[in-house]
């Protein structure tokens, strides 16, 4: 709970000059009668030198509530430190221009560092970008050499280039989800073929697993979203549904209150696979989170889910899972109309 700076407070920081004013007052009071000044002269000198006090110790405390009620305002509205200035003039007393001195230092050091942060992400983000195209080349050589195999090995050999591709893609989107600028452009979007292209994407592992995919989109919804961030969570949802025993997903949408503010389009991808332990459910989307499945399984990563929440964020999209352990699992995105 903060504190306001009141009159109390002030007069409590400066209880020794408010004691000596007390004295010099009771002293000018004995001192003029001893020097034969009557009683009315001894209250008039009394009561003027009281004023004068007064006026003295309410102009200092006015000048100082009017600082700490800049700083309280600035503590309560300003969204960094980098704001502070806008927030707070410097005063005219002397402690308040000292604490002012001393945020100014407080401020240019955090903006440096902020910098600096900023910075080191930035030659992060370049450097994972990098690494991805680099490790694209010979993956996708390698995938080319994969098909022209023979033998039991090839489905194999193929199958596991399509989890390190998978892999490789999460590493990129991860590191431009988490950049301070936009890597991804809202435009609208035929739902029905971006979600048709997701399943043509992930259609290897999806037949090797016995997945039956079924895409119940109508050709004339539109979504607002980004093509390569969308086709990443679906693909994400579509992997998750192979590899936890998945032999039917469906995919299929709705609107939600249309006509309204909070109308939306509902897209559903739903399973029919092992389904969520319900005290995992409230965790799945927590960076690194595995859950019993993904522990008894084996690979699990806890971060493609981590990666479709953070990702349906900066989008505006809605995300919410609902399952039943041994029933299947149910993933929402709620695409907004406005």
């Amino acid at each position: 709970m903060e504190e306001k700076y009141t009159l109390a407070i002030f007069l409590r920081s400066r209880w020794a000059s408010v004691a000596c004013a007390l004295v010099a007052l009771v002293l000018l009071w004995f001192s003029a009668g001893f020097l034969g000044v009557s009683d009315d002269g001894r209250m008039m000198l009394a009561g003027l030198a009281g004023f004068l006090l007064a006026m003295g110790y309410g102009a200092d405390y006015l000048r100082q509530r009017a600082f700490y009620r800049q700083l309280l305002d600035a503590c309560r509205n300003m969204q960094g430190p980098s704001q502070l200035s806008a927030w707070v003039q410097e005063p005219e007393f002397p402690e308040g221009r000292i604490a002012f001195q001393l945020l100014e230092r407080m401020e240019s050091q955090a903006i440096a560092q902020i910098s600096q942060v900023q910075r080191q992400s930035q030659d992060y983000r370049s450097y994972i970008e990098l690494w991805v195209h680099e490790t694209k080349m010979p993956l996708a050589a390698a995938q080319l050499i994969a098909q022209r195999l023979q033998g039991a090995d090839k489905l194999e050999i193929a199958r596991q280039l399509d989890r390190l591709q998978g892999q490789v893609d999460q590493a990129l989107y991860y590191a431009r989800s988490t950049s301070l600028t936009n890597d991804y452009v809202i435009r609208s979007l035929p739902l029905a073929a971006v979600c048709r292209e997701a399943v043509k994407r992930n259609a290897r592992l999806l037949i090797e697993q016995g997945v039956a995919p079924q895409v119940k989109v109508d050709g004339d919804v539109v979504v607002q979203s980004d093509e390569p961030w969308l086709l990443f969570i679906l693909g994400q949802l579509l992997t998750n549904a192979a590899q936890y025993g998945a032999k039917t997903v469906v995919l299929s949408s709705k609107e939600v209150e249309p006509g309204t503010p909070r109308g939306h389009t509902r897209l559903e991808v739903r399973d029919d696979g092992w389904g969520i332990p319900a005290q995992d459910v409230p965790r799945v989307f927590e960076r690194g989170f595995t859950g019993g499945n993904g522990r008894s399984r084996g690979g699990a990563t806890g971060m493609g889910l981590y990666l479709i929440a953070m990702m349906a964020e900066r989008m505006g999209i809605g995300v919410q899972v609902a399952s039943e352990e041994g029933a299947g699992t149910r993933f929402l995105l709620d695409f907004p109309h406005s």
